[in-house]
């Protein structure tokens, strides 16, 4: 009986269905999705188009890795029932593995990237280093 509206949902289990356990139970008045949590972008628009049909809105939760952020940025343009774009910062912590920055400009307004695939470039160096370095430090731990 709160006054507020309650967001959930943006790490909940299986995908479309735990949502739509939230959403039958009104346990939420907003939910989230986001393409790493809720099986890609076809999960991801599963939901949304759910909440749509029942008068929600699906907020856009951050992956928390801009390549995939950059994802779902065009989930959130995709749909009528997302109003805000969660993102980290500092970006440099969120880096891999986009070359690059999110096109966010001067205003704080992020503007969805128009070349091929999804509008960005992986940085391949940086993912094979981060691999490297991860395979390395699993064979030392062992």
């Amino acid at each position: 009986m709160l006054d507020i509206p309650i967001a959930a949902t943006e790490t909940t289990r299986g995908c479309h269905w735990g949502v739509a356990q939230v959403i039958a139970q009104r346990a939420a008045d907003i939910v989230r999705a986001d393409v790493s949590w809720k099986d890609g972008i076809t999960g991801t628009l599963k939901i949304a188009h759910m909440a749509e049909g029942f008068g929600l809105n699906c907020e856009i939760h951050t992956t928390t890795m801009n390549y995939m952020d950059i994802v779902n940025l065009h989930v959130s343009c995709a749909i009528k029932n997302c109003e805000y774009f969660e993102y980290f910062v500092p970006e440099d912590n969120y880096r891999l593995p986009m070359k690059g920055d999110l096109p966010i400009d001067e205003n704080g307004i992020i503007h969805v990237p128009n070349g091929p695939g999804v509008g960005v470039e992986l940085d391949w160096e940086l993912i094979e280093s981060a691999c490297h370095n991860y395979i390395c430090q699993t064979l030392e731990d062992k």
